[in-house]
């Protein structure tokens, strides 16, 4: 009976760890104690027994998208760095890292370390260890394979989209909860808005700081990012990057609390920030840029229009990522012509949800004769149908009597002389107008 109970101690001690290790999350993972270290149970437990042998059920296996390629960062040759995220929550990622210093002898690098680009998913099974106050996977810094982390790569389902980091203030703390904080973003692709350098080197392998409004914070240069041709931003800037920790503790009784960071993954993830969507007009075609808390007004084919939250103006996105009207977007990307007008082509685009109400115009406004410029917002306006003019563009008389274009955009349309209410994106010019119908529901007929 003695044994009898003994095994089904055992095995009760085994079900509690093997359980988590294929129940839990990478945001589980990376739970934390008050001094800034990992309290799940996994973290730091050990990889051998008192008979050397391997505790496979001390292992864990995590997937996710790896933020960079595998020589993006740093090279390949010195250390396989891998940063991934979890791509069905807005929660949660992990590094996995292995030094060339452990790998076997003759210095090449083990073939369970597979070769890996930025947007790979990835599927990763190895041990969990406390690492500069963040939790990851690594070698343990042994050359025993066993021990070592396996990484296949399993799809390729691309980048996702950038998290918005309101501020430094929100970022640049420790908060165990990590409701907020640099815990919350940690190892995840992120986007900070309107920041500016105010000390540091513009060169690889080097930390820069950057300020807002509302505090400091680093960004780090890795040493295999290409600066060549890229000068150091001047005045304010967004850039995309990897939010990180590498804290090497602090005080007594030792803490993680601080070195939080921004990687930059490439010199192409920085644009300067626009505060104001109208304020793409007045960029050259190429330009990078920008725009950040912007509400998704109306979506078409391949583009989508989005204006500021106080309906100052709008401008034009060219983009196939799904959104939804009422979306809060920030979006970097570059300056584009459309149909004569400056939109902005979307690199990256990170979205919430709101709201977004049309300003009420009349013709005299949508003719620029108002003083109010409307184009590119989402308005609403009375008039009358006209004659189709083909390819879904109609004549549409105004309030006032005055004559300009809709395009149905392939909806129906009432019948010729109807009265109705449009709400549409207002593009084109002041000289040539066009309301732009989003949906059937965008154009409702008045009863006499």
């Amino acid at each position: 009976m003695k044994f009898f109970r003994t095994s089904i101690a055992a095995l009760a001690f085994c079900l509690m760890v093997v359980m988590p290790a294929a129940a839990d999350t990478l945001w589980d993972y990376q739970a934390l104690n008050a001094d800034g270290t990992g309290s799940h149970p996994m973290v730091n437990a050990p990889a051998v027994d008192s008979n050397e042998e391997i505790i496979e059920s001390n292992k864990v296996t995590v997937e996710g998208v790896a933020l960079s390629g595998m020589n993006d960062l740093w090279s390949g040759s010195v250390m396989y760095a891998m940063f991934i995220q979890d791509e069905t929550s807005d929660r949660g990622g992990m590094e996995i890292w292995a030094g060339s210093f452990w790998w076997p002898s003759g210095g090449w690098m083990p073939a369970q370390y597979a070769p890996f680009n930025a947007g790979d998913r990835v599927r990763v099974t190895g041990f969990l260890q406390d690492h500069n106050g963040k939790v990851f996977i690594n070698d343990r810094h042994t050359n025993v394979l066993d021990i070592c982390p396996v990484v296949e790569v399993i799809g390729h389902p691309g980048l996702p989209n950038p998290e918005l980091i309101p501020s430094l203030a929100d970022c640049n703390h420790f908060d165990v909860s990590r409701k907020n904080g640099g815990e919350r973003y940690q190892t995840r692709f992120t986007m900070l808005h309107g920041v500016e350098i105010t000390a540091g080197q513009w060169t690889g392998d080097s930390s820069i700081t950057i300020s807002d409004a509302t505090g400091n914070g680093t960004l780090y240069i890795p040493p295999m990012v290409n600066l060549s041709g890229t000068p150091m931003p001047m005045g304010k800037f967004s850039v995309v990057g990897i939010y990180d920790q590498e804290d090497g503790g602090s005080g007594a009784p030792t803490v993680y609390h601080n070195e939080y960071r921004m990687i930059l993954r490439n010199a192409a993830d920085i644009a300067a920030s626009l505060a104001a969507c109208r304020e793409v007009r007045s960029r050259s075609v190429g330009d990078q840029i920008a725009v950040a808390n912007k509400i998704v007004s109306r979506i078409y084919d391949g583009r989508f229009f989005v204006q500021d939250i106080d309906r100052a103006g709008g401008v034009e996105v060219i983009s196939d990522r799904l959104v939804s009207p009422g979306d809060v977007v920030s979006i970097m990307g570059s300056v584009v012509l459309s149909d004569g007008s400056k939109a902005i082509s979307a690199k990256y685009v990170a979205s919430s949800r709101n709201s977004a109400a049309p300003v009420l115009v009349n013709g005299k406004t949508l003719r620029g004769q108002g003083g109010l410029d409307v184009f590119g917002l989402l308005v609403r306006c009375v008039g009358r149908i006209g004659n189709n003019l083909g390819g879904s563009l109609y004549q549409f008389t105004t309030d006032d009597g005055g004559s300009i274009t809709l395009n149905s955009g392939g909806y129906n349309v009432p019948a010729a002389g109807a009265q109705v209410t449009v709400t549409a994106v207002a593009s084109g010019s002041a000289s040539a107008p066009v309301l732009l119908l989003g949906g059937e529901k965008d154009i409702v007929a008045l009863v006499p």
